[in-house]
């Protein structure tokens, strides 16, 4: 047992980062100010005026050291809602608050030491949240309070009461930017070590919540966060990889079926979508909420879909890589790209390359997962494929379509791309015998794929546009 101050170093794994970045930190000892963090390379920077400016990003000079407070949202400054929460301590001497987390922009050589009372015992928290009133409030920047790695795993609900499930944990990439990993209901890394800090999120409708830390939630046999292995996973599930091509950036997306979860947003389940600085953000689209980690109910006979969201900090090619396909059996899991009208089965092809023209907005409506229990998906059998009617073609002010009635008693989803995979016209047809047709306005002329969603595959037409 260790008694009276005592000295906590905090090492920085520099694979992902080797030079300056933001690492979160969050002191294991008490009585340790925000002057501790200083290095023999490094001196903490503050400044308060940081936190009263409309355009902080200005300020100079630029705080090194920040924490989080919601309470900051309704501040009318020029950052987005989340970044508001960001403060800067008034001063070198301000204790580092037991159980909160900072963020600091220091390099990954050096080496911090926290000085003080190692912490010990129950550590409660009380939690405020300006959620009721700004969609971005709730979120805490925590930290693991203890000089040992914590395992949020072994954190009860009620010693979480008023949280989501879900911690955020980020990695820096470079010095500005980075990405953040999730951990919930045994999805990902539990594993937060010394020092680390990270952010959880009080739930929906709260302004309060409470998070008591406790000796029981600790490790107490070594072990490092980048050997962590969590048990065998027996739930079927698929985690996608987004990556740039020659890129070493990535962000990743898990989808998994567990009995009692469902299609909407669960806690107990789900992990929230942070967006990453980076500007490459891969996640399961839950109509306008992002998810990071989603629990589904178990998979039935009939296909489940479910509708990914990419967004790309550059035009360029990327590819979309199944890195884990896990106890799913023989269910056939595809991954479609409506853009491009393609239907890629994971298990033959694991990865999927792809190009971005339009980098800066969120896409939700090109990719989805699909999983059919039933049987494979196919494209339609081309003898059918040749009975859709596209006409005139070229065509200049609008195009005909009709469909056999073979494909014609389910709604037919339809889009119109370049040859750049560019969507410019999107609709879906009605069900029933009749003749559609696709205005083509403002169309510039050029060479366009018609691309057709049917109940029993799909269909991909050449179509001139003068």
């Amino acid at each position: 047992v260790v008694v009276g101050p005592a000295t906590v170093q905090r090492a920085i794994d520099a694979r992902l980062n080797a030079g300056l970045g933001y690492r979160h930190y969050a002191a294991p000892v008490s009585n340790s100010t925000v002057g501790d963090l200083a290095t023999s390379g490094f001196a903490p920077v503050v400044n308060p005026a940081y936190n009263t400016m409309s355009a902080p990003t200005q300020a100079l000079p630029f705080p090194t050291v920040l924490g989080y407070d919601d309470s900051r949202l309704g501040l009318p400054n020029a950052m987005s809602g989340f970044d508001k929460g960001f403060f800067s301590p008034a001063s070198p001497v301000e204790n580092l608050a037991v159980g909160r987390g900072y963020t600091v922009n220091i390099g990954a050589g050096e080496l911090v030491d926290f000085q003080g009372t190692l912490t010990n015992g129950d550590q409660p928290l009380t939690l405020s949240s300006t959620r009721p009133t700004y969609p971005d409030g709730g979120w805490q920047l925590l930290g693991n309070p203890y000089p040992a790695p914590l395992d949020y795993s072994l954190v009860s609900a009620a010693d979480r009461a008023g949280l989501e499930d879900a911690v955020y944990v980020y990695s820096s990439t470079s010095q500005y930017a980075g990405r953040y990993r999730a951990y919930v209901n045994g999805v990902g890394d539990p594993v937060l070590p010394v020092g680390q800090a990270y952010f959880a999120r009080v739930a929906a409708g709260l302004s309060t919540a409470t998070m008591t830390f406790r000796n029981s939630q600790r490790l107490t046999a070594p072990s490092a966060t980048t050997m962590q292995r969590t048990a065998a996973e027996t739930r079927p599930l698929v985690q996608l990889t987004l990556q740039g091509v020659g890129s070493p950036l990535l962000d990743e997306a898990t989808v998994y079926f567990e009995p009692g979860a469902t299609s909407g947003f669960e806690p107990a389940f789900d992990a929230e979508k942070l967006s990453n600085p980076t500007g490459l953000n891969l996640s399961i689209s839950q109509g306008s909420r992002q998810l990071s980690i989603d629990g589904q109910a178990e998979l039935g006979a009939s296909p489940r879909v479910v509708p990914l969201a990419v967004r790309v900090p550059a035009a360029g090619s990327y590819t979309l890589t199944a890195s884990q396909v896990l106890n799913l059996g023989a269910v056939p899991v595809y991954l479609r790209d409506w853009q491009l009208g393609t239907l890629t089965d994971l298990r033959q092809q694991p990865s999927y390359q792809f190009a971005v023209a339009n980098a800066a907005a969120l896409s939700t409506t090109r990719f989805e997962l699909v999983f059919s229990p039933q049987q494979p998906l196919a494209a339609v059998p081309t003898a059918l494929a040749r009975q859709v009617a596209v006409y005139p073609n070229p065509a200049k002010q609008q195009v005909t379509i009709d469909l056999p009635a073979s494909l014609s008693y389910q709604p037919t989803a339809m889009f119109l791309a370049d040859a750049l995979g560019r969507v410019v016209r999107q609709q879906v047809l009605p069900a029933g015998p009749v003749t559609h047709t696709l205005p083509l306005a403002n169309v510039a002329p050029g060479v366009y794929f018609l691309h057709l969603t049917t109940e029993l595959g799909a269909v991909v037409q050449k179509l001139v546009i003068e």
